[in-house]
């Protein structure tokens, strides 16, 4: 049933702005002015060339296991594809372009890094028939890479579609909201109605910080954001949220035959997510006990000692957020199947 306010021209002018968003992003590239030179193009500026043995990785990486690879021109172009019977329903066939943008020391280790779009087209499954990102590249003194930090410029149903422009060494975003998830932020024109979101990316500590997070954001004033209080035997990394470019902290443990991931993110309140699995030799155990091994270790031994009280008390629903104070709530999940267990404890401040 169509709403009450839709009209067969608004309906039809919607339609053709979503068909023209799935394909925006190719536009944009070419039309914007994103300072792309035939240099860059070509995987080298005047005093950089794109290490070979990188170049192989990243075709690696972003052709799957099952396609052949072959490069398509002189420049960093190559095609992705499946040799299959052509009988075949579904054959994967399509294509990615490597662009380099920006050739500088990032994290201020003494190598030089890169900023690379990484842009694909064609057949990828699914819906999916487009996607780009801007990924910033860590190598080390042998070029080889350490860390890859993302920011997604499209993909048929992410938030925004980016825009970018290379100005100075940096590169500047303009995000929009995309029309597919976000239909409410244009009008029946296709006009948008919400003023886009302008970011860059600085780099802090040898890590990546979005200016929207920066500037923006009371959780980026906070001096200590550590999930464990443990120094020694824990993973640390930071990065940028694929589709808020708000800062996420992920750290990882390994406790008593569990291996742990804990991930912080929020903007002016705090969401931080327990990720639990056992090794391979060790069951599931259930939830108080995994509660009970967490709470030394965590800054957050208040908010999962109220968890472990309603569970004691048979009050823990799992699946469904429950209130643990004024300012916490939390989410239980628990994958007990043979080949996936797991428990997620996600604790949420305010809203």
């Amino acid at each position: 049933m169509l709403p009450h306010s839709a009209n067969p021209t608004a309906l039809l002018t919607k339609t053709i702005l979503s068909i023209r968003q799935s394909f925006l992003i190719s536009s944009l590239l070419l039309a914007s002015g994103f300072c792309l030179t035939s240099n860059m193009a070509m995987a080298h500026d005047n005093e950089h060339i794109l290490p070979p043995k990188l170049i192989d990785d990243l075709v690696e990486t972003y052709c799957p296991i099952a396609a052949t690879s072959i490069k398509e021109s002189s420049a960093l172009s190559y095609r992705c594809y499946e040799d299959t019977d052509a009988n075949t329903e579904y054959v994967l066939d399509y294509s990615i372009d490597f662009i380099p943008l920006i050739f500088t020391d990032f994290n201020k280790d003494g190598n030089v890094d890169l900023a690379l779009e990484i842009r694909s087209s064609g057949p990828l499954g699914g819906s999916a028939y487009t996607t780009s990102s801007i990924h910033y590249l860590l190598l080390d003194g042998e070029q080889q890479l350490i860390r890859d930090y993302q920011v997604l410029l499209y993909a048929p149903f992410s938030k925004h579609i980016v825009n970018y422009q290379v100005e100075d060494g940096q590169i500047n975003y303009q995000a929009e909201p995309n029309f597919r998830p976000s239909p409410e932020a244009y009008d029946d024109s296709g006009e948008l109605l919400v003023a886009p979101l302008d970011f860059a990316v600085n780099w802090v500590d040898g890590a990546p910080i979005s200016t929207e997070y920066q500037h923006n954001c009371q959780l980026a004033k906070a001096a200590d954001k550590r999930i464990f209080t443990a120094n020694i035997g824990v993973t640390r990394y930071r990065d940028i949220g694929m589709h808020d470019y708000l800062q996420e902290i992920t750290e990882e443990t390994q406790l008593n035959k569990l291996m742990i991931s804990a991930t912080m993110s929020g903007c002016d309140n705090r969401k931080v997510s327990f990720f639990i699995k056992p090794t391979t030799e060790q069951s599931l155990p259930v939830l108080a006990d995994v509660v009970q091994q967490l709470i030394p270790i965590s800054n957050y031994a208040g908010q999962l000692n109220m968890l472990l009280r309603l569970d004691r008390q048979s009050q823990l629903r799992f699946n469904e957020r429950i209130p643990l104070s004024d300012q916490w709530s939390a989410l239980v999940r628990v994958e007990r199947s043979s080949k996936a267990a797991s428990i997620t404890i996600d604790l949420i401040e305010g809203e």
